[in-house]
């Protein structure tokens, strides 16, 4: 950039020299982004792409993953590679696999990547305390509407950085509104405030049948919990299942041993749904079992689209009670 500037000031007869300031290439502005995955490691989105491609197909919906850790301390099924040079690999793994979803922007925080844990508070001890404060730079930057992330209870074998990475997430979705929050980011960094609309983690307890209805015949294992599904049989512009697309995003972490996955049924009616399990909501929702929530939409709709007949987007909900009752 600076030696075009140069050779046009040398043809400008009695142009004036810039200040070197300008002469540099500006930064690049925050993306915009409408929907954000917060995950561990590289591959852990890899079991949503079906539904963040359908998404961006069907809708124009811009998803970011973020990736607390590069994935150094896993393993690796195709070569030598340990420690940062795995990290830098896996990396190139990802950025490829989210690509067949649409997904352009990977943000990598660089925490720390050990040995494996059932343990978050050994994870949140490890990663160290400012993970929270980068995760919500990461929000206020890409002032993302849905928020996604993995699934935070110790269940049996659930990775402790997963997690760590759905508390950090759903600690952001609150903090990242909250002015009081990280304040140098507002006063020194130029951020501002910002609530993303919906919150919700990967998976959902409970049966469903698959096929179309997937959605609307899953049954949640606990009856409070607001359970959402996308079917991964639906065809995508180029013909194939986005269950299919998805699957050779999957094969494509060939270090972790997935290039050996199989194939997923040719017959839709055998692909069952991305679930997904709702936290919280600052916007009206659709009533989950109702035909609305079965909806391929279902998720963005009341944040980033607008069924008939409902109210205009950007519509807040906040309750306040005077008195509450736990059972």
């Amino acid at each position: 950039m600076r030696l075009i500037l140069s050779a046009l000031l040398l043809l400008v007869p009695g142009a004036a020299a810039l200040p070197a300031q300008a002469a540099a290439a500006a930064p690049a502005a925050p993306v915009d982004l409408d929907a954000l995955f917060v995950g561990a490691h590289p591959d852990d989105e890899a079991f949503s792409l079906s539904t963040l491609g359908q998404w961006n197909e069907d809708h124009r919906v811009r998803t970011g993953v973020v990736t607390v850790t590069r994935g150094e301390g896993g393993g690796n099924a195709v070569g030598p590679e340990e420690g940062p040079a795995l990290g830098l690999l896996r990396e190139a793994e990802e950025r490829a696999a989210v690509g067949g979803a649409g997904v352009r922007e990977v943000f990598n925080l660089d925490d720390v990547d050990f040995y494996y844990t059932v343990s978050a508070p050994l994870t949140d001890q490890v990663w160290g305390g400012d993970t929270l404060e980068k995760v919500v730079r990461v929000v206020r930057q890409t002032r993302p509407e849905i928020l996604l992330t993995m699934d935070p209870a110790p269940t049996p074998g659930n990775h402790g950085n997963h997690q760590q990475a759905a508390r950090l997430a759903i600690e952001a979705f609150y903090a990242a509104a909250d002015p009081k929050a990280f304040p140098e980011q507002i006063t020194r960094e130029g951020l501002k405030p910002f609530a993303p609309a919906r919150l919700l983690t990967g998976g959902g307890r409970g049966t469903s049948q698959v096929g179309p209805s997937c959605g609307a015949t899953f049954r949640p294992a606990n009856p409070a919990q607001n359970v959402y599904g996308v079917w991964s049989g639906r065809t995508s512009s180029a013909g194939r299942t986005w269950a299919a697309i998805e699957r050779d995003s999957q094969r494509v972490y060939a270090s972790q041993g997935w290039a050996v996955f199989p194939d997923v049924p040719a017959d839709p009616a055998q692909l069952g749904c991305d679930f997904f399990t709702q936290v919280d909501a600052r916007v009206p929702f659709p009533e989950p079992g109702t035909p609305a929530a079965a909806a391929p939409t279902a998720i963005l709709d009341g944040v980033l689209t607008r069924p008939a007949g409902s109210v205009p987007l950007g519509t807040g909900l906040s309750l306040r009670t005077g008195a509450f009752d736990v059972r």
